[in-house]
């Protein structure tokens, strides 16, 4: 069966420049993505707390289990050198999201900045015991 005049012009017309586009469009995307990176091949990171010299803000739990070490220095170049900061990594690291920092019986204001030392977060409204550095 040979393809009549028609179809042959709904081929040029319509279907060629679309096919066209189409190849385009997948070689521009194979070429322009960069390859996937080795999945088997591990790296090593420097933790923050090495990399970051002086003064550092030590989270624990009431239970004196070491919850964070937050370089101070990077804390205040960091563009938000409040307690809020600090508190928000606090409850990205434990179950319990609801809880406060605390030196000692004392809970920080989250809008002053922070200062060194080791600083316990528990539940809000707990007693606990006075812990400074």
């Amino acid at each position: 069966m040979n393809p009549s005049i028609p179809d042959v012009l709904v081929w040029e017309e319509v279907f060629r420049p679309l096919w066209i586009a189409i190849q385009t469009v997948s070689q521009n995307y194979t070429m322009n993505t960069p390859p996937l990176p080795k999945l088997l091949e591990s790296k090593a990171y420097e933790r923050a707390v090495t990399a970051w010299d002086g003064p550092r803000i030590t989270i624990i739990s009431p239970a004196n289990k070491a919850i964070a070490h937050i370089p101070l220095n990077f804390v205040i170049q960091g563009g938000d050198n409040t307690w809020a900061y600090v508190i928000g990594v606090a409850r990205q690291l434990v179950v319990e999201d609801d809880g406060w920092i605390f030196d000692g019986p004392q809970a920080v204001n989250s809008v002053d900045p922070p200062f060194a030392g080791t600083f316990v977060y528990s539940s809000q409204g707990k007693n606990v015991s006075s812990r400074s550095a």
